[in-house]
């Protein structure tokens, strides 16, 4: 029975239903959300070295799962960031961490399709419209509040872990050297 349910939520979220989204809140699961995103996240490695040799870029398998974990981390960071500026910030509807965080890995299911070429795009614009809809749902935001929290929330988050990476020296271990780097080229 728990399966079905399992099944209907994670349909209902993945197609847009309001309903879907405010049950998956009400009770979260966040052990499979976690899950969810973690896939996701190995997913993405996969597909951004698809075509690539890693030993033409000096990266082997332990760079790429730092990699996957970077972005596992980052992704949960984003979240708790988004969840906190979205509640104390822009004064949305009160969802739990929880709920939030379980909806977010049942949408992150749409970006399993990034390892296939055309579908990625999909995927992505899918996601947008989802967390447009979710927000509006969820925390009662309109499309300029959702933009305007993602986008200072993404930029705050985006600052932090760029200086944490950078001055720890995760950068040039996990490949990342051109991402975040903070130095200036400027030669006089």
């Amino acid at each position: 029975m728990a399966t079905s349910s399992l099944v209907a939520d994670l349909k209902g979220v993945l197609t847009g239903k309001v309903d879907a989204f405010l049950r998956v809140v009400k009770a979260p699961n966040v052990g499979l959300a976690f899950g969810f995103v973690l896939i996701s996240q190995c997913l993405f490695v996969l597909a951004s070295s698809f075509g690539l040799e890693l030993g033409n870029l000096g990266l082997g398998w332990p760079a790429l799962i730092g990699r996957g974990v970077f972005g596992f981390v980052t992704a949960v960071l984003l979240v708790v960031a988004y969840h906190w500026t979205s509640q104390h910030w822009f004064h949305g509807n009160k969802v739990g961490l929880a709920g939030f965080f379980t909806l977010y890995g049942y949408t992150s299911v749409v970006m399993w399709l990034q390892p296939v070429p055309i579908l990625n795009f999909v995927a992505v614009v899918w996601l947008a419209v989802l967390f447009f809809k979710e927000m509006k749902a969820v925390l009662g935001f309109g499309f300029w509040k959702t933009f305007g929290t993602a986008l200072l929330t993404g930029i705050l988050v985006m600052i932090v872990v760029g200086l944490v990476v950078n001055l720890t020296g995760l950068d040039s271990m996990l490949g990342l050297e051109g991402s975040f780097n903070f130095s200036s080229n400027l030669n006089y």
